[in-house]
């Protein structure tokens, strides 16, 4: 423990000093701060390499002290300090204190990573860096702080499947993400719903949103982290070509819920404009009403009005109705949150938030870094959000919905 003693004239100039210019008061407390830790660092060392010396010589090995180094270190919440590092003649003297290259105390890389993740630059990390931590650092570095994290990232991102997921949500999303060249690419994500109403991230990967043989791929490879099939009663997905028929092979015992949204945008398109406001309140009774019954007596109704004005909106409708009114096989409470694919949409919102300032995400496992950080935020939130413990959406949220 450092001990200081003042008296108490100095402390009364001490204190004019903090009146007049209360920063500098600081700044010159700080200054003599750093000076005691500095100080105290170096004695540690020296009963570092004083213990080293003589397990040389128990092993027989001739060595001695060679004098000190000085170098920077900065530490966090003191700043940027003067070590003066010993040496011994044979150079095979390594401090734990302060290893080898290191620049700056390891909490640093952490905070910078979880800096850069939370949306700041490595730019902006490396201007600001001199406040934050008493020593500027390069972008480069806060890259590198940030590639730490890789290794923690597969690991969550393969860890086991063990709870039980009734539903899952499952969709892609696009980035712009560097392998040799620019590109944009697709990212598959799902998104798994446990008994209690309890949403987890399962798994994201890059690969091709609209190839039946990529989300085979994805699919096996939460199987074999350990999602148990048979509790699986619902996927929710958007109309991506294959995927509903993957989906129905590896998950033999659960319904497919279509998202509405995505369904309604698409056959209202092919209604004119002039009869989309009507044929809209007809669907909207299709997909909200009482229950499978009255649904489907809505949507004869609607068959009936439009089948010869609008056949192609009609046919578009009713070759997916089994799976749009899926939902109704489940719990009333949970209608609102399994009639679409918003939760999982909501979550690739947010990855878009994070990244479109960006204009790169960087090469794949820097991809996987933020996704992974992003997914933890989200879950955060969600735990005093489960599924199904929701407000009932009115029918005019579906309407301004469908409409955007």
């Amino acid at each position: 423990m450092l001990r200081v003693e003042v008296s108490l004239a100095n402390v009364k100039v001490g204190l004019e000093r903090f009146r007049l210019d209360p920063v500098g008061g600081l700044e010159r407390l700080v200054q003599g701060w750093r000076a005691e830790f500095s100080s105290a660092l170096t004695q540690l060392m020296d009963a570092e390499i004083e213990l080293f010396l003589g397990q040389q010589k128990q092993d027989g090995k001739k060595n001695a002290r060679n004098g000190y180094v000085v170098r920077t270190f900065a530490v966090k919440g003191v700043g940027q300090l003067e070590v003066r590092m010993p040496r011994d003649r044979e150079g095979k003297f390594s401090s734990s204190i302060l290893p080898y290259r290191q620049r700056y105390d390891i909490r640093i890389q952490q905070d910078m990573a979880l800096m850069h993740l939370g949306g700041m630059s490595t730019r902006t990390i490396e201007f600001m860096s001199k406040r934050f931590f008493g020593r500027r650092l390069s972008a480069q570095e806060v890259s590198e702080a940030t590639a730490t994290l890789h290794a923690s990232v597969d690991a969550w991102r393969n860890r086991p499947l063990t709870a039980r997921y009734e539903y899952l949500y499952l969709d892609g999303t696009f980035f712009s993400v560097r392998r040799g060249n620019i590109g944009r690419e697709p990212v598959l994500v799902a998104v798994g719903v446990e008994e209690d109403g309890t949403r987890s991230v399962l798994g994201f990967q890059s690969g091709d949103k609209e190839s039946a043989t990529t989300w085979n791929e994805f699919l096996g490879d939460l199987l074999r982290r350990g999602l148990n099939p048979d509790a699986v009663q619902l996927g929710l997905m958007d109309g991506l070509t294959g995927l509903e028929r993957v989906f129905t092979e590896r998950f033999r015992r659960s319904k497919v819920q279509r998202c509405q949204i995505h369904k309604a945008r698409n056959v209202l398109a092919k209604v004119p404009r002039r009869l989309q406001e009507e044929f809209r309140t007809a669907m909207t009774k299709v997909f909200y009403n009482e229950g499978n019954l009255k649904s489907r007596e809505a949507f004869s109704s609607l068959k009936e009005k439009y089948a010869r004005l609008c056949p192609d909106a009609v046919r578009c409708l009713e070759g997916d109705l089994d799976s749009l009114l899926a939902f109704y096989a489940f719990p009333r409470n949970e209608w609102p949150s399994l009639r679409t694919t918003n939760p999982i949409e909501r979550l690739n919102k947010e990855f878009k938030r994070r990244t479109n300032s960006m204009e790169i995400v960087g090469a794949e496992k820097s991809m996987y870094t933020l996704l992974a950080y992003i997914s933890m935020r989200m879950e955060h939130g969600w735990r005093s959000a489960k599924l199904g413990k929701r407000n009932v959406v009115h029918l005019n949220s579906f309407e301004i919905a469908i409409t955007h």
